[in-house]
């Protein structure tokens, strides 16, 4: 796009008029995630708010009302905490306040904080980037985090998100406006591309810069007139394999008593399957008490089992071998195919069992 102004809030003194310049504005798109950008820069203020009118008694009103459900479950996991990313002059936090919580604001612009605390709006000054760790840490916790229209103006919107999950309470929310590509789209307005807005979101994209930042989307809705897009995100929690770990030993303690057993009743046991899933669960159940391993794989044979060094053996010589007792340890349905196998083309008399990742049952019943 040719000849557009050089930023939204570039509005030159009579002095500057000679310099004034117009600019091209590349806008690009991801073709791994399809996000839509433009190629440049961040304008001088990208981490401060631009405002210049007070927020309406209709825009509070409106805002009140998409954000009672958070209060209710804010109250509900005992939290009462909010934070507003980008908060200008504090308007929208006397909403937060008549919604129960504790609200504060995290603005860059001195003359935007200087005005909310004189009008106690509780605001820290800084840029959520800017912060180290330490104060990050001293932030805080809180149970609902809004930044409303402020993520288009980041260059680093994955940095961002990451820093803004870090300040969330496990049950917190976080509460994203931004303004609606779809929109901008169906309406051809190509005048809403400006270098102050970095990046431009559809509903889709804006789930996907979401969800690769340990968050994750639980609601998503437009608002404005479809101007706007909102997007509720949560903390992805991390997975717990305790309990899928103690399932597991016990489950390891009963295939090994069961070759135990069979063991003491003078079987000589061999296990079919020397793929990694048989191989991993042999060593990990530490089954000493079996003669050899089948597989049919040639390259496989002659071999040992890693840990148990037990011998890898053709079917072929299943019964030369003097194997009494099979336990197939197959993937899927190979386990009824070698079954039938054993019965029909290796004649094998003996007891065949089969596990299935869950028990270990008498094949063919």
């Amino acid at each position: 796009m040719s000849g557009m102004p050089k930023a939204a809030q570039w509005m030159p003194t009579r002095e500057q008029i000679r310099k004034d310049r117009p600019i091209d504005l590349k806008i690009c798109q991801c073709q791994d995630c399809e996000l839509v950008q433009i190629d440049g820069d961040p304008v001088s203020y990208f981490k401060e708010v631009i405002t210049t009118q007070a927020v309406s008694a209709k825009a509070r009103s409106a805002l009140k009302t998409e954000l009672q459900s958070f209060a209710r479950a804010s109250e509900q996991f005992g939290g009462s905490r909010a934070l507003e990313i980008g908060s200008a002059k504090g308007g929208f936090l006397p909403v937060l306040e008549e919604l129960g919580f504790d609200a504060v604001g995290l603005e860059y612009g001195p003359e935007n904080v200087k005005s909310a605390n004189l009008d106690n709006k509780k605001t820290y000054r800084g840029y959520l980037l800017d912060f180290t760790a330490e104060e990050i840490e001293a932030l805080g916790k809180y149970d609902l985090i809004i930044i409303n229209n402020f993520l288009e103006h980041q260059p680093r919107i994955r940095k961002f998100l990451r820093r803004s999950r870090r300040l969330l309470t496990d049950q917190g929310a976080i509460y994203i406006s931004v303004p609606s590509l779809n929109r901008i789209e169906a309406a051809s307005c190509m005048h809403e591309f400006v270098p102050d807005h970095l990046v431009y979101f559809t509903e889709d994209t804006l789930k996907r810069a979401i969800e690769t930042t340990g968050l994750v989307c639980v609601d998503s809705y437009t608002k404005n007139m479809s101007n706007d897009i909102v997007a509720v995100a949560k903390k992805r929690h991390e997975k717990n394999y305790a309990d899928m770990e103690s399932q597991f030993r016990a489950l390891t303690c009963k295939v090994a008593k069961f070759i135990r057993e069979r063991r003491s009743e003078g079987h000589r046991i061999a296990i079919w399957g020397a793929g990694h899933r048989a191989l991993s669960l042999m060593a990990l159940a530490q089954l000493q008490e079996i003669t050899f391993v089948v597989d049919s794989a040639e390259f496989k044979q002659g071999k040992f089992t890693p840990i148990l060094h037990k011998e890898i053996i053709p079917p072929e010589e299943i019964n030369k071998k003097g194997v009494t007792l099979i336990l197939l340890m197959l993937p899927g349905n190979l386990n009824e195919i070698v079954y039938e196998n054993l019965k029909n083309q290796f004649l094998f008399s003996g007891p065949i069992y089969v596990f299935d990742d869950y028990d270990v049952t008498k094949a063919g019943e």
